[in-house]
């Protein structure tokens, strides 16, 4: 059965409508509501017989503490239910921090009904004091105290941890970018020099066939040049024979002298002519053929500087696809430094604030520790067993 009170602010009240009977043992219980005000602290039960004789060797009435669990329940000791008539019961709690806080009641009395139990067959087993418990406790609570302080001294380790991947990721993720940038900048630089190289090929190329055509012209000039000098040559032969025997002629005949003379003298001059003609036609011919080596070789020039150009610009392309590709993957690193940055500074943040509730929770723990510690103070040792005395 269970006995339901009450606790507000420092007022304590039954409000259980069954009556309690003697005589039992380990079955009735007191359940204990409390207000916001008793939040976090340690809370203890005090029952004793208000008119029996439990006492001790000094006329004091003794009191069993009994610890009150989590969810409000302490088992009521069976010595305050020997025998019909009233118990009474009060509580009171501590919280310690830079100052102890103890909180009291009022006390209520509880009537017990007769039972019919024999005489004699009552329990003889005394009750567990608070003490055992607040003992107990006080040894979990330590050693739960110092996991919590091993937590924060590793929660702060792996959050300086963090702290410093965080740094070193935002370190890469600059260095990432600045090297993309770089990259990118390299691309285009490297583009502009394929597009130039390519159309100084293109003008190159151009050169070469223009020089081409002008050497196969000036080798036909040169050709033209050199058939003409020929056939002056030719002619020049013909007119020197005709004055020969224009010269003969005059020899023989006084008449056809005046006239051979007069012919021979042209066909002098004719052949002078001829001669100088030839003579001009040999050295056009001569410079022609030089215009048409020289072209020949403007021409294979051209031809050498369009290939080194074509060459040039292939590898201003090669040099410009090798710098994309290298912007490309120094923006990829660069992304993924920024992400393992922001993963390493959430890390870091969740860190310390797990180092910050470990903290909280080492303190409160400790507190805890130090209030059954401050608890266990009211007990003493009467008649060898761990009471509570209070004097009256």
């Amino acid at each position: 059965m269970i006995l339901e009170f009450t606790v507000e602010n420092q007022v304590l009240r039954l409000i259980s409508r069954n009556n309690a009977v003697a005589d039992s043992s380990g079955y009735l219980k007191a359940h204990f509501t409390f207000t916001s005000d008793w939040d976090n602290t340690v809370k203890l039960s005090q029952f004793k017989r208000t008119d029996s004789t439990l006492y001790s060797g000094t006329a004091t009435k003794i009191f069993f503490n009994i610890a009150i669990d989590e969810n409000g329940y302490a088992i009521i000791p069976w010595e305050v239910l020997v025998g019909d008539g009233k118990f009474n019961v009060n509580v009171y709690g501590q919280i310690s921090g830079d100052t102890v806080t103890t909180i009291t009641t009022n006390s209520v009395d509880v009537v017990i009904s007769e039972s019919g139990i024999t005489d004699g067959e009552l329990p003889t087993t005394p009750t567990d004091q608070a003490w055992e418990d607040c003992y107990a406790q006080i040894v979990e609570k330590y050693n739960q105290t110092a996991a919590l302080a091993i937590q924060v001294t590793n929660d702060k380790t792996t959050t300086e941890g963090y702290k410093t991947a965080a740094e070193t990721a935002k370190t890469a993720a600059e260095t990432a970018k600045t090297n993309a940038e770089t990259s990118a900048t390299n691309s285009a630089t490297s583009a502009g020099e394929a597009a130039t190289s390519a159309t100084n090929a293109a003008n190159s190329a151009t050169s070469a066939s223009t020089s081409a055509s002008t050497a196969t012209t000036k080798a036909s000039e040169a050709s033209t040049s050199a058939n003409s000098a020929s056939t002056s040559a030719a002619t020049a032969t013909t007119k020197a024979s005709e004055a020969s025997t224009s010269a003969t002629n005059a020899a023989t005949s006084e008449t056809n002298a005046k006239a051979s003379a007069t012919s021979a003298s042209t066909s002098a001059t004719n052949a002078s002519n001829s001669a100088t003609n030839a003579s001009n036609s040999a050295t056009a011919a001569s410079t022609s053929a030089t215009h048409a080596s020289t072209s020949e070789t403007n021409a294979s020039t051209s031809a050498t500087n369009a290939s080194n150009s074509a060459t040039n610009s292939a590898n201003s392309a090669t040099e410009a696809s090798t710098s994309a590709t290298n912007a490309s993957t120094s923006a990829t690193a660069a992304k993924t430094s920024e992400t393992n940055a922001s993963t390493s500074e959430t890390n870091a943040a969740t860190s310390a604030t797990n180092a910050e509730t470990s903290a909280t929770n080492a303190a409160s723990s400790a507190a805890t520790v130090q209030g059954y510690a401050d608890l266990l103070g009211n007990f003493t040792i009467v008649n060898g067993e761990i009471c509570q005395i209070v004097e009256e």
